[in-house]
């Protein structure tokens, strides 16, 4: 299993460090942090098992949205559907945007390890990232169970509210995550077939002013239920 440490260490340089709030050091498994948990997961099931493959290269979302899109058959009416695994397509700059409150501009899509993530708002005091992987159902079941460990780690005496969900994806897991004054998040873990997803959103404090809420479980799962629909 991936230590603090080492997922601290790994932070894209856009993507602020772990909060550091009247002594809490919380991060929701975002980004490379899911990303080293796929890895030690793999480590751990041993050389045999296969890895999960990355959704493809990575650079801006701009730069990816054309190479991940697959057009699909034709709907009901009459167009075709089209399927992508860029994390900044899963969830549009639009759409993070009316989700948490913030306002922003294009995400930046990075490869981490064997998946991709996008970051919206990063070293903001609202930061977003969207997380994709692909692998096996049993891969994805670890990565899922190891989130949930490290998240516990992490919390520091922090509550963490876990969550069951239905209605998104082949199975889904939410995390509410309420801090001191300084600092929320929230985030879903989704797996659809060989792929997953994970959505987290993480709120800090600004001068003088306390941390606004993060987003209600209900909005992570309408959210990441649209995210999952965009799946191949």
């Amino acid at each position: 299993m991936a230590t603090r440490k080492a997922t601290i260490a790994a932070l894209p340089e856009n993507v602020s460090a772990p909060s550091r709030i009247e002594g809490i050091k919380v991060k929701i498994i975002p980004a490379v942090g899911a990303a080293a948990l796929v890895m030690a997961t793999l480590a751990a099931c041993g050389a045999g098992t296969p890895s999960p493959k990355s959704a493809g290269p990575v650079s801006t979302s701009s730069a990816i949205s054309a190479a991940t899109s697959t057009p699909t058959n034709a709907s009901a009416g009459g167009h075709a559907a089209t399927t992508t695994t860029d994390p900044c397509q899963l969830v549009t700059p639009q759409e993070a945007s009316a989700l948490t409150g913030a306002s922003y501009g294009p995400g930046t899509a990075r490869a981490i390890g064997p998946g991709k993530t996008c970051v919206y708002g990063g070293n903001t005091h609202n930061v977003f990232m969207v997380d994709v992987f692909q692998g096996s159902a049993s891969e994805m079941q670890h990565v899922r169970t190891n989130v949930a460990s490290q998240l516990a780690e992490a919390a520091n005496g922090a509550t963490v509210n876990t969550l069951s969900i239905s209605g998104v994806g082949d199975s889904a897991t939410a995390y509410q995550l309420v801090g001191p004054a300084g600092f929320n998040g929230s985030s879903i873990f989704v797996i659809k077939g060989t792929y997953a997803i994970y959505l987290v959103d993480e709120v800090t404090s600004g001068a003088g002013t306390p941390a606004k809420a993060a987003p209600t479980t209900a909005a992570m799962k309408a959210a990441a239920r649209t995210a999952v629909g965009r799946l191949p």
